[in-house]
């Protein structure tokens, strides 16, 4: 009654949309007495109705403001983060102990790639998109600096490449593919863009490369493994494997699905 509601067509259209793809997944999911249906709840329908909550009553332009900031400035640690971790493991130290600040954090030196594991990594699955479409929509020029919203998301975008994680670089591909395309720019900005950013990535790949045996190459392979039944070590390739699981589930159930939380 006192509009204390803002809610976008759009963002009720998709949430609405998602809520019914959750409560008919979950419903199943609990039917067929699946171990993880209850899990599936608290992620997929909890959480969603606790952030679209958030979202349609934070109309308080502090509180978007310091949204934004937040997430900026996570983007920044987790980058500087990441790189601390790296270089400590090629020798580089700044200090006579790494302090490790999740459990989580490891880093894989491999020949041809490097592979980086921390929870603070993850989070730019959410966060790198958010700060590209930040990019394109931002009027308040206050809230962050063009030059430094573009710098945090080259150091986003190296720490994502340079994790060796397939799924962090399938949403670095994705998200600067649509930065690009359906940015608004001049094909000559989407040009300099792309051959920047190509640059930057091959200069970084040069320099670390003189710390470690990495190369575009082993990046490379890095990626087409997934695609391959075996390891480096001649076992069972496990992102193989969960494929596999994954399709024949998928012709198990073709049309009902078996549920959220199915094993």
């Amino acid at each position: 009654k006192e509009n204390a509601f803002v809610i976008d067509k759009r963002l009720a259209f998709a949430y609405g949309l998602w809520m019914v793809y959750a409560v008919y997944t979950f419903t199943l999911g609990v039917i067929n007495n699946n171990p993880g249906a209850f899990p599936f709840f608290k992620i997929n329908i909890l959480y969603f109705s606790l952030l679209f909550l958030v979202v349609v009553v934070a109309k308080n332009k502090y509180i978007f403001k310091s949204t934004i900031k937040a997430v900026y400035l996570s983007n920044w640690f987790i980058s500087a983060y990441t790189f601390y971790l790296l270089l400590y493991s090629f020798g580089i130290r700044f200090g006579n102990r790494l302090i490790i600040l999740d459990d989580t954090a490891a880093v894989g030196l491999h020949i041809g790639y490097t592979h980086i594991t921390n929870t603070n990594l993850s989070m730019t699955i959410f966060t790198f998109p958010f700060m590209c479409i930040l990019f394109k929509n931002i009027t308040d020029k206050g809230i962050v600096k063009t030059k430094w919203l573009v710098a945090n998301l080259f150091f986003t975008a190296a720490a994502m490449f340079l994790s060796g994680r397939r799924i962090l670089w399938l949403i670095l591909i994705i998200s600067l593919m649509l930065f690009i395309l359906k940015g608004g720019f001049s094909m000559k900005r989407k040009v300099k863009y792309a051959l920047l950013t190509l640059g930057l990535a091959a200069i970084g790949l040069i320099v670390l490369s003189q710390y470690y045996e990495i190369s575009f190459a082993g990046y490379i392979d890095r990626f087409l493994d997934v695609f391959s039944k075996t390891n480096d070590y001649e076992g069972e390739n496990v992102r193989y494997v969960q494929m596999s699981y994954l399709m024949k589930a998928f012709w198990d159930n073709p049309v009902i699905g078996a549920g959220g939380g199915a094993i």
